[in-house]
């Protein structure tokens, strides 16, 4: 069961970094800083916070990570398989939009 508020109390704060196990929390699951992912294991971590943003009821959601993170969220779950590797500190941002009560992608468009 996923947190719907962060450390601080704001509203939808998820630490991508707790999302595994199907779960995410702002308290207790932290990465052991021994652990070392695979690119598969990595890929399935961004397909459970997939999973979260297609189920989150906010229109506007800001995912705030590493690059490694952010490209197999971006060639994974949002089918963009040609996408360049990403830059220091770039900004993308992505229009998605959801199948009514579903996880599938209706639309996904790269708009900056």
């Amino acid at each position: 069961e996923g947190s719907s508020k962060g450390a601080d109390g704001a509203d939808g704060a998820v630490n991508a970094s707790e999302v595994s196990n199907g779960t995410a929390s702002s308290t207790s699951m932290r990465m052991s800083q021994h652990v070392v992912e695979d690119k598969h294991q990595l890929r399935e971590r961004t397909r459970k916070l997939f999973d979260l943003i297609a189920e989150s009821r906010h229109d506007v959601i800001a995912v705030v990570t590493h690059k490694g993170f952010l490209r197999e969220l971006e060639r994974g779950p949002f089918g963009q398989v040609d996408a360049t590797e990403f830059k220091n500190c770039e900004v993308r941002v992505y229009s998605a939009a959801f199948f009514r009560n579903s996880t599938e992608l209706e639309h996904v468009e790269r708009i900056a």
